[in-house]
């Protein structure tokens, strides 16, 4: 196990705190997940297809706030706009939001080599829960395989 630990708090005080999907069994599963990359891949990117209000995301911002990490999120933002998903996520975590970089579009604009550029380096995580369209969600897949650090959960 790492030397990080994840914050107990943090998924009450602020994933519980935004909208979306994101059932208490699997926000928990991830913030034991993420602490387990941070000693192996310290500064390696995360990323979030599929955004929404930021639930999910906030738990790899937490991750990325532990190890100096950047976080990029794409989503089309068509049931929640950019900025008020950039609000409610700065006035629960101003803190965090300096390593954040969110994208406004359809994952399908980017190829792995245009992901990885913007990135710089592999993902150490990619969570993928953007569109439901299956052509969509085989895009996704492949995308993150390609930019998915070797040592990253597939």
């Amino acid at each position: 196990m790492s030397h990080f630990e994840p914050d107990a708090d943090f998924i009450g005080r602020v994933t519980r705190r935004l909208e979306g999907w994101l059932v208490d069994d699997d926000a928990e599963a991830t913030a034991e997940l993420l602490p387990l990359q941070e000693g192996t891949e310290q500064d390696a990117p995360l990323v979030a297809v599929g955004v929404h209000c930021g639930r999910y995301l906030s738990l790899l911002m937490e991750s990325a706030a532990r190890t100096h990490s950047r976080v990029v999120g794409i989503d089309t933002f068509q049931f929640k706009d950019l900025d008020s998903v950039t609000a409610g996520l700065t006035a629960l975590v101003p803190d965090l939001m300096p390593e954040l970089s969110l994208h406004a579009g359809s994952s399908r604009e980017f190829t792995p080599e245009s992901l990885l550029g913007m990135l710089g380096r592999p993902a150490r995580f990619i969570s993928v829960d953007g569109s439901h369209d299956s052509a969509d969600v085989l895009h996704d897949l492949r995308l993150a395989d390609a930019a998915l650090a070797p040592g990253g959960p597939r």
